[in-house]
């Protein structure tokens, strides 16, 4: 696969008429993914990186939802989807499931999502070196088959 180009990648967090969100966010520090690395021990993948270098989260209009800052320190933050049942959902049926279809949900990282459905990096179940996306909301969750990489692209270049 060739490279993104920055430029591409840029296009994720600009809104249809070529503006950024009213509230973008700035770019993410080396100091909170340093931070989020040391708290959930794994390394997030590299165009991940390169996209909240250029923002730390916030609306993707392609997506009609947020996708969560790297220690920001609100509840927007990527979250492990365990730390997201126990805080959020409470709900011990619905923690069984995932676990039975994900694994370890410490593992199971949430980036993007609107309270009702989530995608995650599942490093439960890793290919190559990056983990897999999985979408996840109340009736379960199901894999993408993809890794970040091939995720995003499948976005940014549909245009």
């Amino acid at each position: 696969m060739k490279p993104l180009d920055e430029t591409l990648l840029k296009k994720l967090w600009l809104l249809p008429d070529g503006e950024p969100a009213f509230d973008a966010l700035p770019p993410m520090t080396e100091t909170q993914l340093c931070r989020f690395v040391d708290q959930f021990s794994v390394e997030l993948p590299v165009l991940m990186v390169q996209l909240y270098r250029l923002q730390n989260g916030g609306f993707a209009d392609r997506f009609q939802s947020s996708f969560w800052s790297i220690g920001i320190g609100e509840n927007t933050d990527c979250t492990s989807l365990q730390k997201l049942c126990k805080t959020y959902h409470d709900d011990e049926e619905l923690e069984q499931l995932w676990s039975s279809l994900l694994g370890d949900l410490s593992n199971v990282i949430v980036f993007l999502g609107d309270g009702h459905f989530y995608f995650t990096l599942n490093y439960n179940q890793v290919e190559g070196d990056e983990p897999i996306i999985w979408f996840v909301d109340e009736n379960g969750a199901q894999s993408t088959g993809q890794n970040f990489e091939s995720w995003i692209r499948s976005y940014i270049e549909s245009d």
